[in-house]
């Protein structure tokens, strides 16, 4: 195989043909593949079994070199513990396993602490929500272990922060840094960092109906309550969208899964993203989805509805790759964003920042640009 940069986290790799050919076939090993014939056509089953016709599909070096920098690892040894997969090194397989078994004991650790959190904050009758890699973990993958985590990230209403960091506070015996300006955070006494949220991004950029958030959610493990599956599809698309669609390969994975899971529909995900102003970041998250098998059925139709559009087209060309510099990059955080709005106080702010860069008595606009 020939050798290039990779533009997804930056390292050396396998060229960009076979890289997404490689992350085609990851999609199938991770047992939430879009359950269809077209679809696995697409994806390349044709180049190996996938298990439904009695023979194990088998991941050869390349393709677990590649997981590991997707951080899949976890959910292919879960995959191969149970028999479900194959691998072609046996020392490769033993690490997988042993990743999978090191994830499933963390997240008893997680739960731990996520139970000490919302028992506390029960007390002051604030709901917690829980949100990305800890809903997706019980709401989505089917086994424990399977979906990495870093943080346990949870939101409350917007008229409870005060409260609820008080409260984390005193828990903690230490103070909630600020990280940005819908977030603080810290980390427990468990080596377990905590990330409390009131907004899901800048409000400047969506304006996301946490109330109505809240209200939908769905009680489930830890006395957390859990996103309703079409609120999460905004969720993932609109953290997809505030990391200027850098993230790594494992964000599929996240959303075939969740397509797949019961009570998700394209026409409700269609609603809330319009009434969040977040329908360009919900049609590039859903047609990078769709490259990756989810082009069949509502979600299909979807994703060709939102995705026509010409700007909608350009940054999903650009979905899982570093920007190719600051002007790229800038653009991103304004084209991602439907709200006017939004976009009037980033060219004012960005403006300013460049103008005032070595100003004295500037530095407020810095801030405020860290927190856009």
């Amino acid at each position: 195989m020939s050798r290039e940069r990779d533009d997804t986290r930056g390292e050396p790799t396998a060229s960009v043909r076979d890289l997404v050919d490689i992350q085609r076939l990851l999609v199938l090993a991770s047992g939430y593949a879009p359950n269809s014939q077209p679809t696995r056509a697409v994806l390349g089953a044709k180049t190996a079994a996938d298990g439904s016709r009695g023979v194990l599909l088998t991941l050869d070096d390349a393709a677990v070199r590649v997981a590991d920098k997707a951080r899949l690892v976890p959910l292919l040894g879960s995959r191969l513990s149970a028999g479900e997969i194959a691998v072609k090194r046996e020392e490769f397989g033993r690490r997988l396993i042993a990743a999978h078994r090191f994830f499933v004991a963390q997240m008893e650790v997680f739960r731990k602490v996520a139970t000490e959190v919302v028992s506390e904050l029960a007390a002051s009758s604030i709901p917690v929500l829980a949100i990305k890699g800890f809903a997706l973990a019980h709401g989505v993958y089917r086994r424990d272990g399977e979906r990495v985590m870093g943080d346990l990230d949870i939101l409350v209403p917007r008229n409870a922060k005060n409260q609820a960091q008080k409260t984390i506070e005193r828990m903690m015996g230490a103070k909630l840094k600020a990280t940005a300006d819908f977030q603080v955070g810290i980390r427990t006494r468990h080596g377990v960092p905590i990330d409390l949220h009131w907004e899901l991004a800048s409000r400047h950029r969506f304006k996301t109906d946490i109330d109505g958030l809240i209200d939908r959610a769905r009680p489930g493990p830890c006395n957390l309550l859990y996103p309703d599956p079409n609120d999460q599809m905004v969720v993932l698309a609109i953290h997809f969208a505030r990391s200027r669609m850098v993230a790594p390969f494992r964000t599929v994975i996240d959303g075939l899964a969740l397509a797949r899971a019961n009570g998700a529909s394209a026409r409700v995900v269609a609603t809330r993203a319009r009434e969040a102003g977040a329908e360009r970041a919900v049609g590039v998250w859903l047609g990078m989805l769709a490259e990756y098998g989810l082009n069949q059925g509502e979600w299909g139709d979807l994703a060709r509805e939102l995705g026509g559009r010409l700007l909608v087209r350009w940054l999903r060309s650009r979905a899982l790759r570093r920007p190719g510099g600051k002007i790229e990059k800038e653009a991103r955080v304004l084209l991602l964003q439907d709200a006017r709005l939004g976009t009037a106080r980033w060219i004012a702010v960005r403006a300013g920042v460049h103008a005032g860069r070595k100003v004295p008595g500037m530095g407020w606009l810095k801030r405020l640009d860290r927190r856009g």
